[in-house]
């Protein structure tokens, strides 16, 4: 968990925030908007929050490309996720194989193009095989 929990409230077992504690930095920020104090580690964090046209909240990734990331970014994601694990373990189950079976992964596309195989991996929308055979 980070520095900030689902609740809003600061999580006191965040390293960046054990660090800044046993530092002696005890100096907050004020967040402008609710007038709530906000730690140090926070405060970078914070400033790359923003609304888009549309009031959603975004973070900035990457100023140089204006580039945003956003809950709908987010949910876009899990969609995907879920769509391409069902689709290949439902294959892979009426083909009676596991994961230890498959000896090629193609990914095609655009997507496939693009995709960081180690990251697709790590979040399991593929099967968990060696990285070399995707």
């Amino acid at each position: 968990m980070g520095l900030i929990e689902e609740s809003g409230k600061i999580n006191p077992e965040c390293k960046a925030y054990k660090e800044q504690i046993n530092n002696g930095d005890h100096d907050q920020y004020i967040e402008p908007q609710r007038g709530k104090p906000l730690p140090k580690p926070c405060l970078e964090f914070h400033q790359k929050i923003s609304r888009d046209n549309q009031g959603r909240k975004r973070i900035l990734l990457n100023s140089k490309m204006d580039l945003y990331l956003s809950q709908l970014d987010i949910r876009e994601l899990q969609k995907a996720k879920g769509a391409i694990k069902a689709a290949v373990y439902f294959l892979m189950a009426n083909l009676g194989l596991d994961p230890a079976d498959l000896t090629k992964v193609i990914l095609t596309g655009s997507f496939g193009d693009q995709v960081n195989i180690k990251s697709i991996l790590d979040i399991g929308m593929i099967p968990p095989v060696n990285q070399n055979i995707v």
